[in-house]
């Protein structure tokens, strides 16, 4: 008799350590989510590639219409 009830008392344990466990897997998992959340919020702020591509290209031709019209005006000079 006493092997069966000192197999209940650690099963019993176990089933309470596995409680234990359990709790501090379910904070964990929680934690985890917010932290997932925070970064999700904060990787909205970045601008992708795709987006800064058609922004690059505007400024890109403004910038160069700029300088050809200042090589322009300044080779008109020049020969002038």
């Amino acid at each position: 008799m006493p092997n069966t009830l000192d197999g209940k008392i650690k099963i019993t344990q176990l089933e309470e350590q596995m409680k234990q466990v359990s709790k501090q897997l379910d904070k964990l998992d929680r934690k985890l989510d917010k932290g997932f959340e925070a970064i999700q919020e904060e990787l909205k702020c970045y601008v992708r590639e795709e987006e800064f591509k058609t922004v690059k290209s505007i400024v890109y031709g403004m910038v160069g219409a700029i300088l050809m019209a200042f090589m322009s005006g300044l080779i008109y000079l020049v020969f002038k």
